[in-house]
């Protein structure tokens, strides 16, 4: 996994590059951490505001320091997805997510009905428990 903290060097860019590490350390994973201080190159990434950071070439956040428990989320969100299926729903990854209907009850994040109707229909197939 490759983590590219961009920023020009300022304290919350190396707050944000402080807060990465640590995200990877509480964590385990195996990522390369790469500092991008150089505005040419931030700009061709489509970075307008720093401090930034992108995993495996997506720019994930931007303008603003993450939490160290944001980041630990974001690298591991694609593992959560794929070992728990069930719990991807619960979480919201499946679609079917949000509230975009007007009035609507339901919570951000909060699965619908379909989406877990058809995550339990996907464990049922590929007989997990």
């Amino acid at each position: 996994m490759k983590l590219e903290v961009f920023g020009t060097g300022c304290a919350r860019c190396h707050q944000l590059g402080k807060h990465v590490a640590e995200a990877v350390r509480e964590t385990g994973i195996a990522a390369e951490i790469v500092r991008v201080d150089d505005i040419v190159a931030i700009m061709e990434r489509g970075i307008i505001f720093t401090p930034a950071l992108a995993i495996d070439g997506e720019t994930k956040v931007s303008g603003r320091v993450p939490s160290v428990r944001e980041i630990r989320e974001l690298l591991t969100e694609g593992a959560w997805t794929i070992q728990t299926p069930r719990h991807a729903v619960v979480c919201g990854f499946l679609g079917g997510v949000g509230s975009e209907q007007k009035g609507s009850s339901r919570r951000r994040g909060q699965p619908t009905k379909d989406a877990v109707d058809e995550a339990m229909a996907m464990k049922s197939a590929t007989g997990g428990s």
